[in-house]
């Protein structure tokens, strides 16, 4: 795979695509690109990934033209290359990711969910792992890393690392409840 920030093969757009498909119960085609919202939204995600790069002429037509308004129609601020293949989307509503945070593979994120960069320091952002479930309304803010299968709760506040794989976060700010069942 690809490091972040670096433009993507085909092949590697393509499996992004699959999976994306594959957790959010979408069928990826012309059909549904042209009728479905959803799907429309991850084509372009994940094409201008593969594109590569926020300076070529291409790249800035296709965003301006149709990813940003299929973004803001959804209600999402999810910037090219800020996550692996397999993001689960539940439905419409606000959600925000920061240019500079990366989430792996597989994780959910739900409405009202913010990941973002400490007001002090713009230029660090969340690291969070593969497979981790950010309830609704959660914040993880900062310079901060989550491990693989963490489950964060609804309106949670995280503001601290937690490495640890299988835990739930809970709470403002947030803290450690137990180990995933």
């Amino acid at each position: 795979m690809s490091d972040y920030n670096t433009p993507i093969s085909w092949k590697e757009m393509k499996s992004r695509l699959a999976k994306d498909s594959e957790v959010n119960s979408i069928k990826l085609s012309f059909w549904s690109y042209m009728s479905n919202d959803f799907a429309k939204f991850f084509i372009l995600l994940r094409f201008l990934e593969c594109l590569g790069g926020d300076y070529s002429f291409i790249y800035r037509v296709i965003d301006r033209l149709f990813f940003i308004p299929v973004s803001m129609k959804l209600s999402f601020s999810i910037p090219p290359y800020t996550t692996r293949g397999g993001l689960r989307l539940p439905h419409y509503g606000t959600i925000v990711i920061n240019s500079r945070a990366r989430l792996g593979e597989y994780c959910q994120v739900s409405v009202g969910a913010v990941i973002g960069s400490d007001i002090k320091d713009t230029q660090k952002a969340p690291i969070i792992g593969s497979k981790v479930f950010i309830g609704v309304g959660a914040k993880v803010i900062g310079d901060v890393k989550i491990g693989s299968n963490v489950t964060i709760g609804a309106n949670s506040v995280v503001l601290s690392s937690f490495t640890e794989e299988n835990i739930v976060l809970v709470g403002m700010p947030a803290r450690k409840i137990n180990k995933n069942v």
